[in-house]
């Protein structure tokens, strides 16, 4: 009876032992499997936002007016600088976004478009948006701030306005602007908009005419590391 007996004691003892295992690998399983899932969680989160960064990249002010320096840095442009002048003043206007499409857009789209469906045209993507928080954003870019680089940029505010009965008021002297004017002509009058950027910020639109003359929508591209034009893509002729 004794054998017996002991046989069962180390049959129930086995049998215990096997059940314990068994939860302690279940409750493992599920721990390991938990772990897993979280860090697949976090890995979604972590591409989503890359994802997110890559779809709607931050365009800083500094960005442009480094694009901006540089591209009117190359006196070799033979675009932004046609004449024997390789100095001239620098006026610049932003974009308007009305939200109208325009029929001179036709022959290029195929159907009456938008200024921000043209320019997703050129840069070959789809993201409206985009280009019309840039137009938004660039209505506040300080320009003037080129002058640092040597630029010829002035801001006429400062110098002179027109009241409410379009009476000129002068911030400086009469001598003085009309030197500013003499220079300007002698020098010339370079027109630029304030640029549109693709999302992979290696492409930029923008549109420049020179005072009275000529002008043209240019398309740049940036290759090792430096911005370079890559084409027109309109222009117009005085």
């Amino acid at each position: 009876m004794s054998f017996l007996q002991s046989a069962a004691t180390r049959n129930r003892i086995a049998l215990k032992t096997n059940y314990y295992l068994k939860l302690y690998y279940t409750y493992l399983f599920i721990f390991l499997l938990s772990l897993s899932c979280q860090n697949s969680e976090k890995d979604i989160i972590t591409n989503k936002f890359k994802e997110t960064t890559i779809e709607t990249p931050l365009i800083t002010d500094e960005f442009k007016l480094n694009f901006l320096n540089e591209i009117l840095s190359n006196k070799e442009d033979d675009y932004l600088y046609p004449y024997s002048s390789k100095n001239p003043y620098l006026m610049f206007h932003s974009y308007n976004y009305t939200g109208n499409t325009d029929i001179k857009y036709l022959k290029l789209l195929g159907k009456p478009s938008t200024f921000p469906e043209v320019i997703n045209h050129f840069f070959k993507e789809n993201d409206t948006t985009f280009i019309i928080n840039q137009i938004k954003e660039n209505q506040v870019l300080d320009v003037f701030k080129l002058s640092k680089y040597g630029h010829n940029i002035v801001d006429w505010s400062k110098i002179r306005y027109y009241d409410d009965n379009f009476k000129e008021v002068r911030l400086v002297s009469k001598d003085s602007i009309l030197k500013l004017e003499t220079d300007n002509e002698k020098e010339g009058q370079l027109i630029l908009y304030k640029p549109i950027f693709n999302k992979k910020l290696n492409k930029s639109y923008i549109s420049m005419g020179y005072f009275m003359s000529h002008g043209y929508e240019l398309l740049y591209k940036k290759e090792n590391n430096k911005w370079v034009l890559d084409k027109t893509v309109g222009g117009y002729q005085n």
